[in-house]
Parts: C-alpha cells; structure tokens; sequence
C-alpha cells in the first residue's frame, strides 16, 4: 500500500511510528491533547504537528519552534467551523460543546503565531454538495476576509476536492470577489494550476478573459505558464514513468 501513499495521518505517537516506520513519506499528527513526554516522541515522528486547542498550542509553543530549527517541521491548529454535516449528532465533529477543535471565538490573533495553517474536520464519507455546502459557510460575514482565499486555495490543492472548488469559485465568483482583497485575488489565481489538468487550463483562461482580474494579470499569465510546463512535462515524461511504475 505504501507505493500509493504520500503520507500518513496519525492520532499520537505509536500510530506516529507505524506511519514513519512503514509507510514512508509525510507524517501528519493530531491529537485531542498531548503530554509533554508523548508530544517529544510525535516532533521526532511528524512532519505536521495538529493541536486541538491554543492552549495546547501556547503550552508547547517553545518546544516545537526549538524542535523546529533542527528539522523540517510544521504547526496547524484544529478549528471547530461550527458548520455541521454529519448525519449522526455522536460523531459529529461541529457539533454544539464538541472539544474537537475550538471555535472562532476561542482563539486570539497572537494564538495564531508559529502556526502554518488550520485544520477542520466536517466531512468524513461525505460527496462534494457537503462541500460544497461547507464553502459556502465560508462566504457568510463571520468568517475572516483574508480566511476565505486560504481556505479555497488549499481546497485546490486537495486531489479530491480542487474540481468541487474550482466549481464553486466560479459559481460563487460575484461573492468572492467582493470578500477578498486583491493581494488575496492574485494568490486564489495562483493556485489554479493545482488542477492540473489542460481542460483546466483552458476553463481558467476562459473565466477570466470573461471576468478580468487586472490586479491579477501577471498571476494568471505565470498561472497558465505552469500548466503548459506541466502538460509538457506530463506528454514527455508518461510513458517512461509508467515503465518505471511497472517495474516496481
């Protein structure tokens, strides 16, 4: 199974050492709450680091940064969207008084220093209108203007879910573009060559050609300069790859 994986993901340390062990590649670890004596033993494991709360975080804030100048390592914090979608209030994740990840509420700007980024969590073996769904939350007044970009880019950069989001940006475009200052604009279209595919790039073309962007005119043009980078690359490396993957 390892050949197909990038990575693992690990609830604390032991599943932490089967992944480093055994699987290869990226370790990402998230826990509800970490002892100090296990959190020393998931920095030596991971990659990416997940806290539960910005107290968790703020306790252990030092350690990780020391632990950080020896290695390649990063640091999320788990949000509770209060969006939810599960059909089964038990396991919902977003539900009222969950302790899975805190709410906008409960965290602080200065919490948010050292952190690469945020984790939720609202759809286990759900389709794309759940998805679909949560971006839209993403839209309504509560949610940070610079939070909305972030979180749309790094939907493009999930295998299964940059189609749902390219989808949605291009439905919801009018609201986005309301909502997002232009610096933020120009990283959204940055991110685009994400999907990957020439249909792709021609569908980005097109939309903004339809709704021009000038504050992001340089990034589209480098944008649609990766996917035809990537197009070559994929026409001219594919089948000695697939010789190579045969062999394995």
């Amino acid at each position: 199974m390892a050949r197909y994986l990038s990575g693992t993901c690990a609830s604390g340390v032991h599943e932490a050492k089967l992944g480093r062990e055994y699987f290869g590649g990226e370790v990402h670890t998230y826990s509800a709450a970490y002892s100090e004596a296990d959190l020393k033993q998931v920095l030596e494991l991971s990659d990416h680091v997940v806290f539960n709360t910005p107290f968790q975080w703020n306790r252990f804030r030092k350690l990780c940064i020391e632990k950080a100048k020896s290695k390649r390592l990063k640091f999320g914090l788990r949000v509770n969207p209060e969006h939810s979608e599960g059909h089964t209030a038990l396991y919902d994740p977003a539900a009222p008084f969950s302790r899975l990840g805190t709410p906008r509420a409960g965290i602080k700007p200065r919490d948010l220093d050292g952190l690469s980024g945020l984790h939720f969590h609202t759809l286990c073996e759900h389709d794309f209108p759940p998805l679909e769904r949560t971006l839209a939350a993403v839209l309504t007044p509560e949610i940070p203007t610079q939070d909305v970009a972030f979180v749309l880019i790094r939907l493009l950069g999930n295998p299964f879910a940059r189609v749902a989001a390219w989808r949605f940006i291009q439905k919801r475009w009018s609201a986005i573009r309301r909502r997002v200052p232009p610096l933020m604009l120009s990283r959204l279209v940055d991110a685009t060559p994400a999907l990957r595919e020439p249909r792709h790039a021609r569908e980005v073309q097109s939309f903004f050609r339809r709704h021009p962007l000038p504050e992001a005119e340089r990034a589209l043009k480098q944008a649609l300069e990766v996917f035809r980078l990537n197009d070559e690359l994929r026409r001219r490396e594919a089948k000695g790859v697939g010789r190579w993957l045969a062999g394995k």
